[in-house]
């Protein structure tokens, strides 16, 4: 396997892990519970979010506010909301993982509603990869996720998750001045990936 092959490995095992699928059903798994979705810290009804200041700068610091903001405002706002539209804004086209979640999302509040995957990162370090490119390192954690349809039966669910090791990639956009993730990578998993590889 190539290198090239390698890392598309690595990046779509990061969106099986971040991307909670839609396509299971685990139905025998218990119910979270009743009532309504709660909204993530900076997510509203209708799944907006107010980016703060710090996270509009071109900067490291602006880089790592960002980070805080995309997991634990845009994401968590999408997931308790079912509104997608901060996460297409502040995803490049080209995200994997991205466009992997955000069509989770719809296809889990068509059928029905989301509860818990609420996200939070910890540790956030931001370094310059290339002129186009800043890397983020960070450690993500998300609660237990569980999909209801429409009759409140549970027919996927995912674990809580705590301590991942992730690079979430960043370009910024300067006509719009802001951040957008171009890819999100489970370093572990990048790195089962290389491993797997013959050498050339």
């Amino acid at each position: 396997m190539s290198t090239s092959r390698a890392l598309r490995a690595a990046a779509l095992t990061a969106a099986a892990l971040l991307a909670l699928s839609a396509c299971g059903d685990d139905k025998n798994d218990d119910h979270l519970g009743g009532g309504n979705p709660t909204t993530g810290p900076g997510g509203g009804i209708g799944g907006t979010a107010t980016i703060p200041d710090a996270a509009t700068k071109n900067t490291d610091a602006g880089a790592e506010a960002f980070a805080k903001f995309y997991f634990e405002s845009v994401i968590n706002g999408a997931y308790s909301t079912g509104n997608i539209s901060a996460m297409v804004k502040y995803s490049d086209p080209k995200c994997i993982i991205c466009r992997a979640t955000v069509g989770d999302i719809a296809t889990a509040w068509a059928r029905g509603k989301v509860e818990g995957g609420q996200t939070s990162v910890s540790g956030v370090k931001a370094t310059k990869a290339s002129d186009s490119l800043t890397n983020v390192d960070l450690k993500y954690s998300k609660t237990r996720y569980v999909e209801v349809d429409g009759a409140g039966n549970n027919v996927f669910s995912t674990p809580a998750q705590t301590g991942l090791d992730i690079i979430m990639q960043l370009t910024w956009n300067a006509k719009e001045k802001t951040w957008q993730v171009r890819e999100i990578v489970n370093q572990a998993a990048r790195a089962k990936a290389a491993s797997a590889s013959p050498t050339p």
